[in-house]
């Protein structure tokens, strides 16, 4: 049923087709949109027919190439649709749901759409009734399936199809199921959820069959025909039209599968701004993934400004960082995971512009860090469901190789849920330093687009810091293209030691934005205004609620 699905809506140009038995199979709307032959041939004796073919759009409706486009569309989908319509007999029942003002693109409707749909089945229970079973014949039916999954649905044998790349045993690690046990689908779906979700295959898919000594499991995955390599490109950008820009063009090869266990090379480059160049061996320790190693070596460069106590410009600041790290971790469930880590390296402060707020040269690093983290976001950039939790504890000692001993702790909270498209997110962040002086060079700066959106980046700088912000956004548009509108509100602020840190001391902003979810993340504009009586304007491109934690 899965497959069946997936290439039902295997738009050309949009989505890759399904291969099946050799041949590849797409969305049928402009060959064959309901089927009614189909089932026909298959020897059907009454056929229910549900037509939601979009409508033909208004002369006055067709405003741009998309809109074109969609109308030629429609018209080849509407034409095979009426002949299929001709061979419904004076059994059949034909449904015909009101999805006027929607199309075949309106997911985030799709609550709206399922009750239009059986408002629409429920219109027709006079023609449907007499094909339905009787209160007591569903009854023993449902009996029946009772039975066999408390009896026979005894999984005997489970069997793994077409991993070719990696071991087979890397499913079977991350399958619940065991032998001589009764099937559970609903756990067997989570685990191929997961599965799906390691970005590995194109499909994810089971079948079971019934054998004399039991039932048979079969997992059938079909590998991307596009990998295991991946090379991705990302854009960011920020303006607050006040002097304030940062613009960083990114790229990254993946490179997976690259042993039994399924080791990854993974490279990264950013250029512009805040160059920053990361390269990283993951290795999995065992088939489940449930421990792993990482070793990997980072340069990166930060220029910022610091600001006086009347939101001044007093410096710029230029440090470059070069580190290297090994950390060892495990995955907890399959959104968490725990990491002890060990990192080296240094920090140079290469060039400031004004004041001089801290020796030029290099201060070297050397500390352990242990950081837990779990991430059920359904979107880096603009998350819609889910939640993220990071919290990390940082110690640099001079026996590890810093010039400087500190103790810090950083968290991040996040959550968001939707309604009707109406999204609503809340975050907590927070870093505090609990021994020792960390200096400049590890210093917390909010200010900018969503930290503290009203000041200018940087602008609010302190070795601990705490910020809470509040977001509702209204999405449009469909899955392609959507756009949104929203406001926001932050208060927080960053101090020099634990015992300043005061909520009274707080600043607060308030923000209005608008954006629309493009390939390249979301772009937005957005105007912000804070308690001292300030505007500020930004256009973002591929902004990050957790960018603040990482």
């Amino acid at each position: 049923l899965s497959e069946a699905i997936r290439a039902s809506m295997s738009i050309p140009g949009v989505y890759a087709p399904v291969e099946r038995d050799g041949q590849l199979l797409v969305d049928g709307g402009v060959a064959n949109n309901l089927p009614i032959s189909v089932a026909r041939d298959l020897g059907a004796d009454i056929i229910i027919a549900v037509d939601i073919t979009d409508s033909l759009m208004e002369t006055d409706e067709l405003r741009g190439a998309f809109s074109v486009v969609g109308q030629l569309t429609t018209i080849m989908t509407r034409r095979n649709t009426d002949q299929q319509l001709d061979l419904l007999a004076e059994d059949d029942v034909l449904i015909r749901p009101d999805l006027e003002g929607y199309t075949s693109a309106d997911f985030y409707d799709a609550p709206v759409l399922f009750e239009l749909g059986a408002s629409s089945a429920r219109e027709h229970g006079v023609e449907l009734r007499p094909l339905a079973l009787s209160r007591k014949a569903w009854a023993d039916w449902r009996d029946s399936v009772s039975a066999q999954d408390a009896g026979a649905r005894i999984v005997s044998r489970i069997e793994i199809e077409d991993s070719r790349r990696l071991a087979r045993d890397f499913l079977k690690e991350r399958i619940r199921q065991r032998i001589g046990e009764p099937l559970d689908t609903a756990r067997l779906e989570a685990d191929l959820k997961r599965i799906y979700g390691l970005g590995y295959y194109e499909i994810v898919s089971y079948s079971t069959s019934s054998l004399p000594e039991g039932t048979v499991l079969t997992i059938r995955v079909q590998e991307k025909s596009w990998g295991p390599n991946y090379l991705s490109f990302g854009l960011s950008y920020e303006d607050n039209f006040d002097g304030e820009t940062r613009f960083n063009l990114a790229s990254s090869l993946r490179m997976t599968e690259l042993n039994a266990l399924g080791g990854e090379w993974q490279t990264g480059v950013q250029l512009g701004t805040e160059p920053w160049v990361r390269s990283q061996w993951y290795q999995p320790l065992d088939y489940g993934y449930e421990r792993f190693l990482v070793l990997g070596g980072e340069y990166s460069r930060d220029t910022f400004s610091l600001f006086d106590a009347a939101g001044t410009r007093v410096t710029e600041v230029d440090v470059t960082f070069r580190k290297a790290d090994l950390a060892l971790g495990m995955e907890i469930g399959g959104n968490a995971e725990v990491r002890l880590i060990y990192a080296r390296g240094y920090a140079t402060v290469d060039e400031q512009i004004g004041q001089p707020v801290a020796p030029e040269g290099s201060v070297h690093q050397g500390g352990l860090a242990v950081q837990l983290v779990h991430d059920s976001l359904d979107d880096t950039f603009y998350p819609r469901d889910g939640g993220f939790a990071g919290l990390r504890g940082r110690f640099e000692r001079e026996g590890l190789g810093s010039d400087r001993e500190f103790d810090s702790v950083t968290g991040l909270a996040l959550g968001t849920g939707s309604w009707k498209g109406l999204t609503l997110t809340g975050l907590v962040f927070g870093h505090a330093v609990t021994r020792g002086t960390p200096g400049i060079e590890n210093a917390v700066r909010l200010g900018g687009f969503r930290r503290l959106s009203a000041y200018a980046p940087g602008e609010i700088t302190g070795d601990n810091a705490l910020m809470v912000s509040a977001y509702a956004s209204q999405t449009f548009g469909g899955p392609l293209l959507p756009w949104f509108v929203g406001a926001g509100f932050e208060a927080g602020n960053a101090w020099p030691s634990l015992d300043e840190a005061s909520w009274d001391s707080s600043v607060k902003s308030s923000s209005v934005f608008a954006g629309v979810d493009t390939f390249l993340g979301p772009v937005q504009v957005a105007a912000a205004y804070n308690n001292e009586d300030n505007w500020t304007a930004y256009l973002n491109i591929g902004f990050s609620f957790t960018q603040l934690f990482y």
